[in-house]
């Protein structure tokens, strides 16, 4: 099941971009409805083909599930990053992010998950659209 969302932010492509390659960028941004158990562990920037392995806690409930991501793409020139992701009940998740300047002071942040099973669909369109928000 594919997962798209989009916001546009008052903010320039630059900045956005900068943000999106930091492991902080994205410990804030699900914080508190996901956290990673080894988060400070996580490279200061994400980097193509490093399994990145961690246990992450789901509204703070537990000790954590098992759960594995890899940057299988990062592209400097076109502003995307894709991850695949596995755990946690989740067979396979493959996330798409890309950034386009819309303005000098504006730009377009997009969210594409191909998530399985489909059933997963309707809570990880909520889930992004929090990461959104926050």
């Amino acid at each position: 099941m594919n997962v798209r969302v989009s916001s546009v932010l008052s903010v320039p492509l630059p900045v956005v971009w900068s943000l999106m390659r930091q492991s902080s960028t994205l410990v804030f941004i699900t914080k508190p409805i996901v956290t990673f158990a080894e988060a400070d562990n996580f490279p200061e920037e994400w980097e193509v083909g490093v399994p990145v392995q961690t246990n992450v806690v789901m509204f703070g409930i537990g000790a954590g599930a098992p759960y594995e991501f890899t940057f299988t793409d990062i592209d400097t020139k076109n502003h995307t990053m894709v991850t695949d992701e596995c755990g946690a009940g989740i067979t396979r998740w493959q996330h798409i992010m890309e950034v386009e300047a819309l303005t000098d002071t504006t730009c377009r942040y997009t969210d594409r998950v191909v998530v399985t099973p489909k059933c997963l669909a309707r809570r990880v369109q909520w889930y992004y659209k929090y990461r959104h928000w926050r």
